[in-house]
C-alpha cells in the first residue's frame, strides 16, 4: 500500500473512531440506548432496504436507522439514541416510525439500554403488490423507498410504480377499473374512439413521488398509431403526453405527479378500407374531408442531438414544418419501444427513462405533419454512462481523498439529494463514511 493511502486510512479511522465518541459525549460519557430488530409488513412481507426506523422525544428525530436485508440495527448500520446536551432525556417516551408511519410502540429512554425491539405492521405494504384486474385496491398504506420502485400490478392490464429520492409512504385512497356506467355525460367516450382500458386512480402522499402507470391494450382492429392515454378533469379528457407505446407488449406508459383521477387508453377503429375512423393523437390533421391532399412531401428532420446520462437520455431535433413525432428505441435496430408527442412544432425534444446503464442503444425519429406525410431519420445509437460507484462523490470513477474532502465538508448536513449521503437516511455521519470506506479506490 502506497504511504500516503495508508497515512490516510489510519487517519480517516481515527477521524472516525472520534466522531462515534463525539456524537456519543455530554459533558461527562453516557453510553447511548441501543436498538436492534426486525421489520415486517402485510403477510409477514420483510421491509425492504432503504426503509427507515425513525425514533422522536417530544416530537424530536432522534436517530433515524436503515434496514437492510428486513432487519436494523446490526453492524454496520447500528441504531443509537444519544442523549442531548443536557441528559434529558432519561426516562422520556421514545415514539418508533417507518418511513413516517406510526407504529404505535413506545420505549422509555435509557442511557446504556440495550434492546430487541421488533415492528409488524400488517396493514402496510410494499414491494410487489398483486391483485387481479377487476378488484379494487383501497385505502391501503405503502411504503416507497429509494432504490427500489413500489409496483402494483392489476393482474397483466394495470401496473403503477411509485418512486422516490427518499424514504417516504404513500396512501392509495382508490385503484378501480371502470365499468361501462363511468362512461356518460361529460365522461362519455370521445367521438370515433375506442375505449382501450381504463382505471380510476387517487392516493395521496406527504413527500413528493414519482408515478409511472403501465396499461394494457387490445389492438384487435385498431389503428395503433392512434393509441394514447388520456385524463378526466371533471369535465373533459385530456391528452397525456409524452408516452412511450410498446406495440410488441401492446402497453401505453405515462408518468404522472399525481394521482386523483381517471386515467384511460382510448384508440380508434380501422375502417374496412385500412384507415383509422377517428382522428388519433398521432394521427395527423383533418385532410379536409375528402378533399384534394396537395402536401405529399414528408418533413425533414436535422440537428439530431442527445444528451446521455445513466438511466436516462434526451434526445433533441428539428422539422422544417410543424409535425408531431415520436422515435422507436431499443437495444437492437428492431426497437421494440416507442415514446410519442402529441403537438405540431418544429422542436422537439423527448427524454427518454428507465434505461440501463452503461448500454448502447438505438434510436430512429419519425415525424408526421398535418398533412400525413412521415419523416423519418436513419438509425442513431447512444451509450448511457456506466453505473456509478458508491462512495464516488465527484463521479470521476473512483473513490479516493477527494470524495473524502466532499463528505468532509457535508459533515452533519442534513436533508434530500446530499451527494455525500450515501445510504440515503437523509444525513451525512459515520454510516456514509464507512461506506465510502468499504468502496476505497474502486
Amino acid at each position: 500500500m502506497q504511504p500516503f493511502i495508508q497515512k490516510f486510512l489510519i487517519i480517516s479511522g481515527l477521524v472516525f473512531w472520534t466522531l462515534i465518541v463525539a456524537e456519543n459525549a455530554s459533558g461527562a460519557f453516557l453510553p447511548p440506548h441501543q436498538f436492534y430488530g426486525t421489520v415486517n409488513f402485510a403477510n409477514g412481507k420483510a421491509a425492504p432496504d432503504g426503509t427507515l426506523v425513525e425514533a422522536k422525544i417530544d416530537g424530536k428525530v432522534v436517530a433515524t436507522c436503515p434496514i437492510k436485508d428486513g432487519k436494523y440495527g446490526y453492524n454496520p448500520f447500528l441504531c443509537f439514541i444519544v442523549d442531548d446536551s443536557e441528559n434529558s432525556y432519561q426516562g422520556k417516551e421514545i415514539h418508533f416510525y417507518i418511513n413516517g408511519i406510526d407504529t404505535a410502540k413506545t420505549e422509555v429512554f435509557e442511557n446504556g439500554g440495550f434492546k430487541k425491539l421488533d415492528f409488524s405492521l400488517p396493514n402496510v405494504e410494499a414491494g410487489v403488490i398483486e391483485r387481479n384486474e377487476n378488484e379494487t385496491i383501497a385505502s391501503t398504506t405503502i411504503v416507497i423507498v429509494p432504490k427500489t420502485p413500489t409496483e402494483i400490478k392489476m393482474g397483466e392490464s394495470l401496473v403503477v410504480s411509485f418512486k422516490s429520492s427518499t424514504s417516504t409512504h404513500a396512501v392509495v385512497e382508490k385503484i378501480e377499473k371502470l365499468g361501462k356506467d363511468f362512461f356518460t355525460g361529460a365522461a362519455a367516450i370521445i367521438s370515433g374512439k375506442k375505449l382501450l382500458n381504463g382505471y380510476d386512480i387517487k392516493m395521496s402522499a406527504e413527500n413528493k413521488i414519482e408515478i409511472k402507470v403501465t396499461m394494457k391494450y387490445d389492438d384487435t382492429g385498431i389503428d395503433e398509431d392512434s393509441v394514447a392515454p388520456y385524463k378526466f378533469d371533471g369535465t373533459s379528457w385530456v391528452a397525456i403526453q409524452p408516452f412511450t407505446l410498446d406495440k410488441s407488449a401492446n402497453t401505453v406508459t405515462f408518468n404522472i405527479s399525481s394521482a386523483n383521477t381517471p386515467y384511460v387508453v382510448f384508440g380508434s377503429p380501422v375502417s374496412t378500407s385500412g384507415r383509422a375512423t377517428g382522428g388519433g393523437a398521432t394521427g395527423g390533421g383533418s385532410r379536409g374531408g375528402g378533399a384534394a391532399v396537395s402536401d405529399r412531401t414528408p418533413p425533414s428532420i436535422s440537428e439530431i442531438n442527445v444528451k446521455a446520462n445513466r438511466t436516462t437520455a434526451e434526445i433533441s431535433w428539428k422539422t422544417n414544418e410543424p409535425s408531431i413525432s415520436w422515435i422507436l428505441y431499443g437495444t437492437t435496430t428492431n426497437y421494440g419501444k416507442e415514446i410519442k408527442t402529441t403537438a405540431y412544432t418544429t422542436s422537439h425534444s423527448i427524454t427518454l427513462t428507465e434505461l440501463i446503464p452503461g448500454t448502447t442503444y438505438h434510436f430512429q425519429i419519425k415525424s408526421k405533419d398535418s398533412a400525413g406525410n412521415i419523416g423519418t431519420s436513419e438509425d442513431k445509437t447512444f451509450t448511457t454512462l456506466k453505473p456509478r460507484i458508491i462512495g464516488d462523490i465527484n463521479d470521476d470513477g473512483k473513490v479516493d481523498k477527494y470524495d473524502f474532502a466532499l463528505m468532509m465538508s457535508d459533515w452533519g448536513k442534513t436533508g434530500l439529494n446530499i451527494p455525500s449521503d450515501l445510504n440515503q437516511d437523509g444525513k451525512v455521519d459515520k454510516y456514509d463514511f464507512s461506506l465510502l470506506m468499504a468502496n476505497w479506490t474502486k
